[in-house]
């Protein structure tokens, strides 16, 4: 049923009452991990009710004030995203902020931003990377204790009153606890306490944060090998680039990188460079690969190496970079911790081009 209006100036003052069943389920590829805890403010849960807040402009901010139970990691960010029906379509939001705690209602400094969120309808949508790739996954650290706030804000003005938009309980506003950024007019956006403009409950946005306590470190490895060219002549050099990368969440130290160059190539020198926080020490090697590296969360290490074929070298040889992680740490991803390059010994690769012809 329509509610009476809430709040006051220019902020949410159209609300839905709902009742929840599956719009509880959280959205597909979602779950949490051993050693994670959702932190949130609201009473929510199954077949309860639950009240759509619409009334937002473009540019405007639902904001959750979170405290952390322990040391850790924010891993994901949740949205509650609801219309009347439930099967309103997809829309994105203008984007997810993690922030420090600032002085309410005031946020702090921003921590990391998950820009265009996709928004589905009738679920909790969890969001675990700051691009749409999966590529690089959401990590802020925290101490116990902290207080972080976590902001969804407006790319269009949620259709009243039926939405979809963001959802609040039915259970009272927790002082201090919610916060909306609202625009006052001519482009002047200012936070107020949402309960102090009326709303009469805690948005349903909250945050997934990894204590540790039983977590298996996880990284995602790769590994990618390619060559400059893709002929050589007997006893010609193959000028090969491996790179060993981490998509995180987490480091890795001690993970194993093996090239075993094959019997074709008579001498192998190479040579490796880390991005921050990355190493792989020492430098500088010969021979077959096979090293502990250490790969910071997005970093990479880029091996080069100029391997001389043998006089006698033939046919296509195919050459494989490997990366292992660590024992204790799980990589979701195994298909991709092999790089393989190939190349063609040509006896006279000006003649197998194609230039010339038998006379």
């Amino acid at each position: 049923m329509v509610q009476a209006p809430e709040g006051g100036c220019h902020v949410p003052n159209r609300l839905l009452r709902i009742v929840l069943g599956a719009a509880m389920a959280v959205a597909p590829g979602a779950a949490l991990r051993a050693g994670e805890t959702t932190i949130q403010n609201d009473a929510v849960i199954d077949f309860s009710t639950a009240t759509i807040v619409t009334g937002f402009v473009a540019s405007e901010k639902a904001a959750s004030w979170l405290t952390s139970p322990c040391a850790g990691n924010i891993r994901a960010a949740q949205v509650l995203w609801r219309s009347a029906s439930g099967s309103a379509p997809p829309e994105f939001g203008r984007s997810i902020e993690i922030l420090r705690a600032g002085t309410f209602p005031n946020p702090g400094a921003m921590a990391e931003t998950i820009l265009g969120p996709v928004l589905s309808d009738g679920v909790i949508n969890e969001y675990r990377y700051l691009d749409e790739n999966m590529a690089v996954p959401l990590v802020v650290p925290v101490m116990q204790d902290e207080t972080v706030v976590v902001a969804l804000t407006f790319d269009v003005a949620p259709p009243a009153p039926v939405g979809p938009s963001v959802v609040r309980d039915n259970n009272g506003c927790q002082a201090g606890r919610n916060a909306i950024l609202a625009e006052l007019g001519g482009g002047n956006f200012t936070w107020f306490s949402s309960c102090a403009l009326g709303l009469a409950g805690d948005f349903v946005i909250r945050a997934v944060v990894d204590c540790g306590s039983g977590g298996t470190p996880m990284a995602n490895l790769s590994a990618t090998k390619s060559a400059a060219a893709p002929t050589v002549a007997p006893g010609g050099t193959v000028d090969y680039t491996l790179t060993i990368a981490n998509a995180g969440p987490d480091a890795v130290v001690g993970a194993t990188v093996t090239d075993a160059f094959p019997a074709a190539f008579a001498s192998v020198l190479w040579a490796c460079a880390a991005t921050a926080g990355s190493s792989c020490a020492p430098a500088t090697g010969s021979g077959n690969i096979n090293k502990l590296v250490t790969l910071a969360p997005m970093g990479s290490i880029v091996f080069t190496a100029q391997a001389v074929t043998r006089g006698d070298a033939s046919g296509t040889i195919t050459n494989n970079v490997a990366v292992v992680p660590p024992a204790g740490t799980t990589d979701p991803a195994l298909g991709n911790n092999i790089g393989t390059a190939a190349v063609t010994v040509l006896v006279d690769p000006i003649y197998a081009n194609g230039f010339e012809g038998p006379g």
